[in-house]
């Protein structure tokens, strides 16, 4: 049972916190795909050749696609918020139109 009165799932949808991230053996992509699978959909065309992912952001800097969040850990994660198109826009810049998946590590 978490502090707030619920129990697994967290109370605000659009972050992961550890008390969601079961660790065993598994990525940071696995947890998402678990618990909050419609972050990674691709959002509509956004060009003419091809749609633009959403991005991942490690703390403040761009990483890459979804697929890299299979580079972390579970363990080594704190949180994983998800910022919608027009909050990626006006947090990471306007670049980031199909949404931002912030992942946050442990501080060792």
């Amino acid at each position: 049972m978490l502090g707030n009165g619920q129990s697994g799932e967290s109370s605000d949808r659009n972050t992961l916190d550890m008390a969601e991230i079961d660790p065993e053996g598994r990525s940071a992509y696995e947890v998402v795909d678990q618990h909050r699978p419609h972050w990674m959909r691709t959002r509509g065309q956004t060009s003419v050749e091809s749609p633009q992912p959403v991005k991942v952001y490690l703390g403040v800097v761009e990483y890459g696609p979804p697929n890299t969040l299979r580079e972390f850990s579970a363990t080594e994660v704190d949180s994983i918020q998800y910022y919608d198109e027009l909050s990626a826009q006006a947090r990471f810049g306007m670049d980031n139109i199909n949404g931002v998946i912030q992942l946050h590590l442990r501080n060792d």
